[in-house]
């Protein structure tokens, strides 16, 4: 993001801008784009990244010790303390394909995943929030025989 030269003011993180504007055809102006009801123009700089997702599985947790395999496993990934604006999650389990899956209104989702064979496997997660900033990512490591 470019940053304003030294000394100028700075718009602060979750600064809500509204405005109101009408067009000129060079002959008439047309209506405010908040008349009929619809309200301002609104936009709110979010620079903000989201904490870093929790991640567990009761099937699966990670705690260093073997689980038996065959079975689908729920992966539940939740937005890190205060991030309230987070929307989705991105998740890839152990070299797969990305995928994304939408955070509830809790800011939490879950996920099924079926192990395909024994070994160490791992879920890499990262958040995002509504201005599509994005967490770090978390690496949930479990081991299935």
């Amino acid at each position: 993001m470019t940053q304003p030269p030294s000394g100028e003011p700075r718009i602060p993180s979750d600064a809500v801008i509204r405005w109101d504007a009408r067009a000129y055809d060079g002959e008439a102006w047309g209506p405010w784009s908040s008349d009929g009801g619809a309200g301002l123009c609104e936009v709110v700089l979010d620079s903000v990244r989201p904490g870093a997702p929790a991640v567990g599985s009761v099937r699966y947790p990670d705690d260093g010790v073997w689980h038996p395999g065959g079975e689908a496993g729920v992966f539940t990934f939740s937005a890190a303390d205060g991030d309230s604006d987070v929307v989705r999650f991105r998740y890839t389990f152990f070299g797969e394909t990305s995928k994304s899956v939408a955070a509830g209104a809790d800011g939490t989702a879950s996920v099924s995943w079926t192990p395909k064979s024994s070994g160490r496997f791992r879920v890499e997660v990262e958040s995002f929030d509504a201005a599509q900033n994005v967490s770090g990512r978390t690496v949930y490591e479990f081991l299935v025989s």
